[in-house]
C-alpha cells in the first residue's frame, strides 16, 4: 500500500495542474485494484 500511495502521489506532483476532482477520481481508482 505504501507503494501505491507513493505512485498516487508522485502522480499528483507529475500532474499538478489538475484539479481536485480528477485526483480524487485516479485515487479511487487504484484502491479499487
Amino acid at each position: 500500500w505504501k507503494s501505491a500511495f507513493w505512485k498516487t502521489g508522485y502522480f499528483i506532483t507529475t500532474i499538478g495542474g489538475a484539479n481536485k476532482e480528477t485526483i480524487e477520481k485516479y485515487i479511487q481508482k487504484q484502491r479499487k485494484k
